[in-house]
């Protein structure tokens, strides 16, 4: 009876140590992986959330550390409760530009959405979503950071895009293909989608394109007029981020 009262007694140590390690072992899984679908985000969710009550309770005996634990989640949370104001789409515009050519380069990977591999449709959503977070935090914004968390939450296929999902893109009524329309009606930032729905390819200036292109399965930055790539021949639709819309 005394063994079985010290294993109860136990037990919720052992119930929350499983839920520590079961949280650091999802943070890991979804560190290595690319894909960024609807399991993983609810993943990235309960994993915090595992390993903060495990926190909680092994700090309960310790009254410092244990408003210390407990206050974590405001801390977390703070940057999405700051007060709104309108968002700067020239400031975000810049920072967009700035995140998605350091992704030149990353793997193609369908489905992918993060520096260990990335779609056509991810490139410009993480380029977007990293940017909108970062002015949030830098101006303490809180509109900003709150569309970010949007754009991460209610994820988008090139496909939902082209169809007007949550008003995340307008069209500009620009149709062609890459290598023939007029590019004096686009503004760096904007982005094209073939009229199949299946391919994303952004526009940075003058003549150059950036795109995850699973030809070479790699971001690559091309010259839309010349470069050899089939892309640049499909029928398109241009398209602007709502949040990127500013006066011409």
């Amino acid at each position: 009876m005394t063994e079985y009262r010290n294993h109860l007694r136990k037990l919720p140590d052992r119930l929350a140590l499983l839920l520590l390690a079961g949280g650091l072992a999802i943070l890991a899984l979804l560190w290595w992986s690319a894909v960024r679908g609807a399991p993983q985000r609810l993943a990235a969710l309960a994993a915090p959330l595992m390993i903060w009550v495990a926190m909680l309770w092994f700090a309960r005996r310790r009254r410092v550390l244990r408003w210390v634990v407990a206050l974590l989640p405001l801390v977390f949370a703070a940057p999405f409760l700051l007060p709104g104001r309108e968002i700067p789409a020239d400031k975000v515009l810049d920072r967009y530009q700035e995140r998605i050519v350091r992704l030149e380069g990353t793997e193609y990977v369908w489905g992918g959405e993060c520096g260990n591999g990335i779609d056509c449709s991810g490139l410009p959503r993480k380029a977007l979503r990293e940017s909108l977070f970062l002015e949030g935090l830098g101006s303490f914004n809180g509109n900003a950071t709150r569309a970010a968390l949007r754009h991460w939450w209610f994820d988008a296929s090139a496909h939902a895009l082209m169809n007007g999902y949550r008003g995340y893109a307008k069209p500009l009524g620009i149709t062609g293909t890459v290598r023939t329309i007029d590019y004096s009606k686009l503004l760096p930032g904007d982005f094209v989608i073939t009229r199949d729905g299946r391919h994303v390819m952004c526009y940075l200036d003058g003549n150059r394109w950036i795109q995850a292109d699973p030809g070479p399965g790699r971001v690559i930055t091309l010259d839309g007029r010349g470069a050899d790539n089939s892309w640049f021949d499909a029928p398109v639709a241009a398209f602007r981020w709502t949040v990127l819309d500013r006066a011409e």
